[in-house]
């Protein structure tokens, strides 16, 4: 198996009757019937204690684009045509939709949910920004409904900029919502 851009390796497509992603959706969206599909490296474990062949941490569909500077945990889901870009840390549970992108830094804890469409860690809206390094913080338990947009924070100084932009736990940000840079929700 040739290795992947992310750590993992691309394996061969499944044996006759064997699911697509052993241990998860037989049926994921999108994936071409004998395709080829993310693999671990061989003896690597799974949550669920899979390993080889087998073991798949985290599920990434073969037509997402996953950067190496991305740090996702073992459970972690990316649908098809998801962009996670640059330095972005995805906790245990966490489910990255169909085309939803996620531009790092961005650091978010368990159980987040970033639905089709979403777009978290865009540089903020705002004249005086000028590429500074910022990043969005996000907890636990958060659901980033369709086309939902998250800012990075403004660097300090640069009036109401605090360099970051923290999401809490247990929001629900519903279809086309929009949380600008610097705010503090939950």
């Amino acid at each position: 198996r040739a290795a992947s851009a992310w750590g993992g390796s691309v394996g061969p497509a499944p044996a006759a009757g064997e699911a697509e992603f052993p241990g998860g959706p037989a049926d994921w969206a999108g994936v071409p019937a004998g395709g080829a599909v993310n693999r671990a490296a061989p003896g690597a474990r799974t949550a669920a204690g899979g390993s080889g062949r087998d073991a798949m941490p985290p599920l990434i569909h073969p037509t997402a684009v996953v950067s190496p500077d991305a740090r996702l945990a073992a459970d972690v889901r990316v649908g098809p045509l998801a962009v996670i870009d640059g330095p972005v840390d995805l906790g245990p549970g966490c489910t990255v939709a169909a085309h939803a992108r996620l531009i790092g830094p961005v650091a978010a804890g368990p159980n987040n949910t970033f639905d089709t469409g979403c777009v978290i860690g865009g540089a903020p809206q705002h004249l005086a920004y000028a590429g500074d390094p910022t990043r969005v913080e996000i907890g636990a338990g958060n659901t980033f409904r369709e086309h939902a947009t998250v800012h990075r924070g403004m660097p300090a100084g640069h009036g109401p900029g605090t360099g970051v932009t923290r999401i809490g736990d247990g929001n629900l940000f519903m279809g086309g919502s929009h949380v600008a840079h610097d705010c503090v929700v939950g």
